[in-house]
């Protein structure tokens, strides 16, 4: 009985003293605490918010160290998520490959401006075989926007060069001719998969085995991430182009047949 009338006179209390200042307030005023005992915290949200007040006004410069370290690490959780995903490029390595090429940049050799000498190399890649040619600067970066048009120019520009000095015209077209040869064998090397650049060559000389390993799978895991939509966006270009242009309205078999030849040619994503 009595231990019955405790647990009445505990569900009708709606008031508790604070252990602070001793005043008597309703639990509104009190922080929740699933532990505790009448599921409240023992100090008020006022003193709550005084204690925490100085203690903040007291350890200001902690506080700042804090966050500047929750910023680096978050950034650092972006980079490395940004290089996995899109380059298949893991931080080791991305850190062995500016430590291979002294912090410059890979064409023009100069060093990136500002504090963060590192973070102003851009990862230059072929977006055809996916592979990691280096790492340049932000204005060589944006002239590197294709093979084609990078030999384009390049070609276009010393044929330029030359006409503009008054050149016979014998040696324009021998230079134009040997040109072209050098177009053709560039496309014919860049096209060559499996094969690292020397600028990735010289970082995993300097990484550790598992760092390699761990390279190796992800790059792998790009290239069959990268197969798998190339075979979508073919899948799709040849349902277009099988669609009737006038009328676009299929009948169920036609429908199932061609849910099926897009299941034959494009197998289910691996979980």
């Amino acid at each position: 009985m009595e231990a019955r009338t405790a647990c009445l006179d505990m569900e009708v209390q709606t008031k508790k003293k604070c252990t602070k200042c001793g005043i008597e307030k309703r639990f509104e005023e009190f922080y929740r605490d699933a532990y505790s005992k009448l599921g409240i915290v023992g100090k008020c949200r006022d003193c709550w918010s005084h204690v925490s007040g100085s203690w903040r006004r007291k350890n200001r410069e902690k506080i700042a160290t804090k966050r500047r370290l929750q910023v680096v690490k978050r950034r650092e959780a972006l980079r490395s998520q940004h290089l996995k995903s899109k380059y298949g490029l893991t931080v080791p390595v991305w850190t062995a490959m500016v430590a291979a090429q002294s912090g410059k940049c890979r064409v023009c050799g100069k060093v990136g401006t500002g504090n963060r000498n590192s973070q102003n190399l851009f990862v230059d890649h072929c977006h055809n075989t996916l592979r990691i040619r280096g790492l340049v600067c932000h204005q060589c970066n944006l002239k590197l926007d294709s093979d084609q048009l990078a030999v384009h120019r390049l070609a276009s520009s010393i044929r330029y060069h030359f006409e503009a000095t008054g050149a016979h015209e014998s040696l324009i077209k021998e230079i134009s001719e040997s040109l072209n040869e050098l177009g053709k064998l560039y496309y014919a090397a860049a096209n060559t998969p499996a094969q690292h650049s020397v600028a990735i060559q010289e970082a995993l000389a300097l990484c550790t085995e598992s760092e390699r390993e761990e390279f190796g799978v992800l790059q792998a895991n790009l290239r069959a991430r990268s197969d798998r939509l190339r075979a979508r966006k073919e899948t799709i270009a040849d349902i277009v182009t099988a669609l009737p242009k006038t009328d676009l309205k299929l009948s169920k078999a036609e429908i199932r047949e061609l849910a099926e030849n897009i299941a034959a040619r494009y197998p289910a994503r691996r979980k």
